[in-house]
């Protein structure tokens, strides 16, 4: 690596929490600095979807504000596709951007080309206002219907020295959505993510910053806990 492009990265790496440095590999590293230069360029949302094997990867580049993974959710809902794995890097100082790279299929596959299209321009028209993800779901789900088995833990973690939600609920269609609209809702920032999927049961491990981009104190955190696990049991509106 050219020690210009060194110093580039090291002073991009340092919007970020501490530990991205430290546990996130240079490749991606490099790749997040790339899509933040063609954020720069362009002034406008970076989206893209490829093939990746026998899936397809989103990526996907912005500001970070609080609805933006309810919009993506709710458009990847609203196509049917299947979410085999997040990835979501998200600074916590100015500009604040955020990185997502999400692998999904539709029926087990690829997407085509023209499913792919549509798919980047319904994110595009949702972070636009002028794509109503919510009344688009409505056709397909009852979004008052609750998610079974929900759990909620809020905790600070003690390696990235960030508040963590961790959410686990039995797989249902629609559940990121929820998760996400849930999220929003709380007025909370994503910026950092892990995924797991077992028999069953997906568990989402949120990092997190509270309303106006602050830390979380630990009673505030009980209560949002508490307050996105009856969200998504559909007992608050």
């Amino acid at each position: 690596m050219k020690s210009s492009t060194l110093e580039l990265l090291k002073r991009f790496n340092r919007a970020f929490p501490q530990f991205y440095e430290q546990f996130v590999s240079s490749e991606i590293q490099l790749q997040n600095l790339r899509l933040a230069y063609q954020l720069y360029k362009t002034k406008q949302a970076v989206i893209e979807l490829k093939p990746e094997g026998s899936k397809s990867a989103l990526h996907f580049a912005y500001r970070n504000q609080s609805f933006l993974l309810s919009d993506i959710f709710g458009v990847l809902a609203a196509y049917g596709l299947t979410i085999h794995s997040l990835s979501l890097y998200g600074q916590i100082y100015p500009p604040m951007l955020v990185f997502i790279k999400l692998v999904v299929s539709r029926g087990g596959k690829t997407l085509t080309e023209k499913t792919a299209e549509n798919v980047c321009r319904a994110v595009r028209e949702a972070l636009a206002g002028r794509f109503e993800v919510e009344e688009m779901l409505a056709v397909e789900f009852n979004l008052d219907a609750g998610l079974e088995q929900v759990e909620t833990e809020f905790y600070v973690d003690p390696v990235f020295h960030l508040p963590a939600l961790l959410i686990e609920a039995d797989n249902q269609p629609g559940l990121f959505y929820k998760v996400m609209y849930a999220i929003w809702q709380e007025d909370l920032l994503v910026v950092n993510a892990n995924l797991l999927v077992w028999r069953g049961r997906t568990r989402l491990i949120l990092y997190l910053l509270g309303p106006n981009e602050n830390l979380i104190p630990e009673y505030l955190g009980q209560k949002i806990a508490e307050g996105v696990r009856q969200r998504l049991l559909g007992r608050r509106h």
